[in-house]
């Protein structure tokens, strides 16, 4: 009896120990049912994921006959133009490449390098690449060769290349760059024309939009931080405090909006265009990462407290415009405003504190831009009164979401930690010990 009360209380001891192991340290097993690429939500109502957005692009905006997205269509899903932008496949390559690096998925990468198939159409003899095309891609709609098209080209074969390492794609970035130097640069008062003819000639008739200079700037940067050649690195730096000098308002603490063809500010229009100023302030964050680091971060949160200040309406969304004293120029709230200011917040917040105001923006962003949306789908409109769908909007979206992809393994997959396998050792040693217990008290 005295023997069988020790076992017992050895029994009851491993047993304790066992029981210590398995629930005290880690689960045994989980089970996760959830999906391979699931986005974490940020504060809102539902939880917005930009794969359905994208599926819902290629779905509705792209032509299944002649390829290529449409350039818009209405609530009611009809295009109501069927011409064909160059900014809208270079956006939707944008969007193909951040979600490949998100999710690890190689449809995005085969999605991105297909549209070079339609890009191709673009290009004239002379080298340069048109805005517009019909729907077949056979006849010119717009003849402008565009500043602010040529450098989102150049982005989007630099990050062909950065993702495949095919040099002919960081060939031809290198080539439309050099173009770009080459036709657009005005040699004589300096800065750079917005359009050109299809013979390359500059229009002189148009304002330089300063916003549009920050295009350059980023395709400068994805060639230096894809090639490390210094060289970039510099002329972007060069452009930018060129750009600043001529432009900058040290008085109102923002960009003039235009530069006439002398290289000179027009300083009778001073309008805060919110859109192009927030892209100006992520070029300056952006360029801080390198050099000037302080100087050009003060000039970025000069512009962003110029936002918060007078650029958010009573229902807290980004206008389109205001004038210096803060009167509103246009009321307009369009989509692509609102994920402008989540991405230069989204940059900042790593270094600098934000305000109240400026958190609640960036806490509600899901919410924010879901008012934006079409019920049926998942695509956005273009502004909050005006329910035009446009393709190069929802791919701003997509990557204004900043999906982060779930820890949790693929479905059904089940994890065993080291701690779980210790336990699991603990049970069995107990069920042989007490098997072996149990045959020795059957023999006596």
């Amino acid at each position: 009896m005295k023997k069988y009360s020790n076992q017992g209380k050895h029994l009851s001891f491993s047993l304790l120990i066992a029981i210590v192991l398995l629930v005290n340290l880690s689960p045994i097993i989980s089970i996760d049912t959830v999906q391979n690429h699931q986005f974490s939500a940020a504060i809102g109502s539902e939880m917005a994921d930009p794969e359905e957005i994208m599926q819902d692009v290629y779905q509705y905006l792209w032509d299944g006959e002649y390829g290529g997205v449409f350039t818009e269509m209405n609530n009611e899903l009809l295009v109501t133009d069927n011409s064909k932008a160059l900014t809208n496949l270079l956006q939707l390559g944008r969007a193909n490449f951040y979600l490949y690096e998100e999710t690890n998925n190689s449809q995005y990468l085969t999605q991105a390098e297909a549209l070079m198939d339609y890009i191709k159409y673009y290009q004239v003899v002379q080298g340069g690449y048109i805005s517009t095309l019909d729907r077949t891609f056979t006849q010119i709609i717009a003849p402008y060769v565009s500043f602010n098209l040529m450098s989102p080209l150049v982005s989007y074969y630099t990050e062909m290349y950065f993702y495949t390492r095919n040099n002919t794609y960081l060939d031809t970035a290198r080539t439309i760059q050099r173009f770009i130097e080459e036709y657009f640069y005005d040699r004589i008062n300096g800065g750079y024309y917005k359009h050109l003819d299809s013979n390359n000639q500059p229009y002189t008739n148009f304002y330089r939009v300063v916003g549009g200079y920050s295009y350059y700037l980023r395709c400068l940067l994805d060639l230096y931080e894809t090639t490390n050649e210094s060289a970039y690195l510099e002329k972007g730096g060069s452009v930018l405090n060129e750009t600043i000098e001529i432009a900058w308002d040290w008085e109102l603490g923002y960009f003039y909006p235009y530069i006439d063809n002398t290289n000179q500010p027009v300083t009778a229009i001073d309008i805060f265009y919110v859109g192009e100023q927030l892209s100006l302030a992520r070029t300056l964050l952006n360029y801080a990462k390198y050099h000037c680091k302080e100087y050009y971060e003060n000039l970025a949160l000069l512009i962003v407290a110029k936002v918060f200040e007078h650029g958010i309406n009573a229902e807290g969304y980004v206008i389109h415009s205001f004038s210096p004293d803060g009167t509103i120029d246009k009321a307009d709230t369009f989509v692509s405003r609102q994920y402008h200011a989540l991405n230069v917040l989204e940059i900042l917040k790593e270094t600098h504190p934000l305000t109240q105001t400026q958190r609640e923006f960036l806490n509600t962003k899901n919410t924010l831009l879901s008012n934006f949306q079409l019920q049926t789908t998942k695509l956005y409109f273009r502004t909050a009164n005006d329910p035009t769908i446009i393709p190069w909007v929802n791919c701003g979206v997509i990557m204004a979401l900043k999906p982060q992809l779930s820890d949790k393994p693929p479905p059904n997959t089940v994890i065993i930690s080291g701690f779980s396998w210790l336990g699991i050792i603990g049970v069995i040693w107990i069920i042989r010990l007490s098997k072996r217990r149990k045959r020795k008290d059957l023999e006596r």
